[in-house]
């Protein structure tokens, strides 16, 4: 992983963007003897996450590059990849992590304690929180988009994300690689799937 230095700048709306102006200066180097397949910032930015292959966290110190800590359950089962992470926006210890077994975990960083566990029965593709981080969503390689109540880990509703060709759903690509809930809006999601469309839903 590289780190680059970048400058904010608010917008008149309120939303940061994030500018890279002239030639990009490496800020830090992460190395790890692990494959990488995603990585998250903290909310803080001060820690970066990585998932990695053997199933893993890595947590690094984010401007200094080092290893801050390895996350792992110390279980002699084997341990899926990481498929994807996220940060839970209001705590910054807490990271929620989807394995490709299926499997979608909450963990706690500071004290490398996985909090609370849940088995779904497909391969996992994403995750994303709620910007008030009272709801999570999952994909996975099917069809299905679940969005969890946190507190309850519990399915508080599913909806089904089909593309069109023409006047034929197509359900014979059923992967979702991406969903988010839209900034200021608890109701609001999108999604992203192999189908070759993108999805707003309305929850209510």
């Amino acid at each position: 992983l590289k780190l680059y230095k970048t400058t904010k700048t608010k917008t008149t709306d309120k939303r940061i963007k994030m500018n890279v102006t002239g030639k990009l200066a490496q800020k830090a180097k992460c190395t790890s003897d692990y494959e990488l397949l995603c990585a998250a910032f903290s909310p803080a930015g001060d820690l970066l996450c990585g998932g990695c292959l053997d199933g893993n966290l890595e947590v690094y110190e984010a401007m200094e590059g080092k290893l801050h800590k390895k996350c792992n359950e110390n279980s002699a089962e084997k341990s899926f990849p990481i498929s994807c992470l996220r940060f839970n926006p209001k705590h910054n210890n807490q990271v929620l992590v989807s394995h490709s077994s299926g499997e979608v975990k909450l963990w706690d960083i500071v004290d490398n304690k996985c909090l609370h566990s849940l088995k779904e029965n497909r391969q996992g593709m994403t995750n994303s929180w709620a910007e008030e981080a009272n709801y999570f969503v999952t994909t996975g390689v099917d069809k299905n988009v679940n969005i969890y109540d946190a507190n309850t880990r519990q399915i508080g509703c599913s909806v089904v994300h089909t593309g069109v060709k023409g006047n034929e759903i197509c359900g014979d690509q059923p992967r979702v690689f991406s969903a988010k809930f839209l900034p200021g809006d608890p109701t609001g999601l999108i999604t992203a799937g192999w189908d070759g469309t993108i999805k707003f839903w309305d929850l209510r």
